[in-house]
């Protein structure tokens, strides 16, 4: 199951990058040797799939957004109050987002499954922030997929506001072994940069 908000950008923004052929990425071999060599002015080589990279992340990263709440916790013997932030992705031009069920609270249900029925994570003054954004919009929970792990948050005022989502009639068919790229967003200790990740398919689940 996805247990992180980086996973969840991997479910939702996971998209092949197929790799150039090794005789293409070499091509700068011998001529790319000769060109350092007449001085640091001259071009760099051509690298399509780093351009391919570089346009993904820049055409989806208003859709990485992030999910800040405070976070009320009763486990039955004490309570406690805790800003937290999640990371999310925005599914929806609406403003419907989907972030990690046990980030947003989740987790209670599984210290339940643990025998410990009595814990409460109740996550209010719920904000998404888009962008550069440090305030952010409200929000609720609307749904939850305890099995897979997933919550869907709703902006509650969009105002006609449209919002950049991402878009699944572009999903790619994945197999093992295939190179992919996750994008995703640093911490708040990161000014929220967005960033990419690239990784290789190491399996692929049917169920649940």
């Amino acid at each position: 199951m996805l247990r992180s908000a980086r996973a969840l950008a991997l479910a939702a923004l996971a998209i092949s990058v197929a790799a150039a052929p090794t005789g293409a990425l070499a091509s700068g071999g011998a001529s790319g040797g000769a060109s350092a060599s007449q001085g640091a002015s001259s071009a760099q080589p051509a690298d399509p799939r780093a351009d391919r990279i570089r346009t993904l992340l820049e055409t989806n990263s208003e859709a990485l957004v992030t999910v800040r709440f405070v976070m009320n916790l009763d486990t039955g013997m004490g309570s406690d109050e805790q800003e937290m932030e999640v990371g999310g992705v925005m599914v929806d031009p609406s403003g419907l987002v989907l972030v990690s069920n046990t980030e947003m609270g989740g987790f209670a249900a599984i210290l339940a499954r643990m025998g410990r029925g009595g814990a409460r994570a109740v996550p209010r003054n719920i904000k998404v922030l888009i962008g550069d954004d440090q305030e952010g919009i409200d929000a609720r929970v609307v749904a939850r997929d305890t099995e897979l792990d997933l919550a869907w948050v709703q902006i509650k005022d969009p105002r006609d506001r449209t919002f950049t989502a991402v878009d699944f009639t572009k999903s790619a068919p994945m197999r093992v072994g295939d190179e992919v790229v996750v994008l995703s967003r640093m911490t708040k200790f990161f000014d929220r940069a967005p960033m990419v990740i690239p990784v290789r398919v190491g399996g692929v689940t049917r169920k649940p």
